[in-house]
């Protein structure tokens, strides 16, 4: 039943998800190239005289798999955490209970719907219709199997995604900082913000968008004209003389990517603890952002490799030594 009702939603609210997709996308694209729909009634009937009924209905398939994947896996999931939680700890039946389950049952819901809402999205926002085999096809040759996990690490990270360069890149990418006066405690050069040039970037604030941006400026080929300003992911410059210059993020981020033989570009972002729950209040206690102590549990809890600064510094340190270039 729930599988069922899933996907008529999604057949049935196509057509709005189309418009949505496309209007949200339409302010990335060159001016030549939007489409520039005043309203969403303008939206609907263009599509019809322009492309053809059936353009109202690109993308159905994935769009009513993640309906049905959505409905399904939220309510099976939800029964099987709660009846766990009920079981296995001293909560009862209470709100407490209720909410985690929603919570676990929505975090499968969205791993699951997570490669589904990439290719919606690509299909809905293309100008040219693509076979759904050749489009999977396609993304699997540029990004490998990667595109499947797409904003999955963004749901345990908060503010904002920044990009560690160079000095040199910065100024080859022209990317000026952000103010001309740094107050900022911790001295981090910020430079104005980007958003990559494609055609399936739409806002720019989705995991996807800012994935993509990530890896155009990671792109060797990537120029001045790559990105459109502002947008959504900081880039920092990092110091020329690197970790043994400056002990920040920033610089560990470049000596990570140098170490392994890659572009000087890195992706940072805080890890942030939620704290308690407050019974009976919309509140939390305890929680902030993420210290040495928190984030080596953090690691050793999902199985993540994790280095502190003090370490890389050591390492790199140790190299200059025996490289004879102390």
């Amino acid at each position: 039943m729930a599988s069922t009702s899933g996907f008529l939603g999604g057949v049935a609210g196509n057509p709005a998800d189309v418009l949505n997709v496309r209007m949200q996308h339409d302010a990335a694209l060159p001016l030549a190239q939007r489409r520039n729909y005043r309203h969403a009634f303008d939206g609907i009937v263009r599509m019809t005289r322009e492309e053809g009924w059936r353009s109202l209905f690109r993308g159905v398939l994935p769009n009513s798999m993640r309906a049905v994947l959505m409905t399904a896996s939220q309510l099976a999931s939800y029964d099987g955490f709660k009846k766990l939680l009920l079981n296995k700890t001293s909560l009862g039946d209470s709100p407490a209970t209720h909410f985690t389950a929603s919570f676990l049952a929505g975090f499968v819901a969205t791993t699951i719907c997570s490669p589904v809402d990439v290719v919606k999205t690509r299909i809905m926002s293309a100008k040219d219709t693509e076979a759904l085999v050749g489009l999977l096809t396609r993304i699997y040759k540029a990004e490998g199997v990667k595109w499947v996990f797409k904003g999955w690490v963004p749901s345990f990270i908060r503010g904002l995604i920044c990009a560690p360069i160079t000095a040199s890149l910065t100024s080859n990418l022209d990317l000026p900082q952000m103010v001309l006066e740094n107050a900022d405690p911790n001295r981090t050069a910020y430079t104005i913000s980007i958003d990559g040039w494609d055609d399936s970037i739409t806002t720019g604030i989705s995991a996807h968008d800012r994935a993509l941006t990530c890896r155009m400026l990671a792109s060797p080929s990537a120029n001045a004209s790559t990105f459109r300003r502002p947008g959504h992911v900081f880039p920092l410059r990092a110091r020329e003389g690197g970790i043994r210059e400056r002990k920040g993020h920033t610089e560990a981020a470049v000596e990570f990517c140098r170490l392994a033989g890659k572009r000087p570009v890195g992706v940072i972002c805080e890890l942030v603890q939620d704290g308690e729950e407050i019974e009976g209040k919309a509140e939390r206690r305890d929680g902030g952002m993420m210290r040495r102590d928190e984030c080596l549990r953090f690691g050793k809890k999902w199985g993540l490799k994790v280095c502190t600064i003090e370490d890389l510094d050591d390492y790199v340190e140790n190299r200059v030594v025996c490289n004879g270039r102390g």
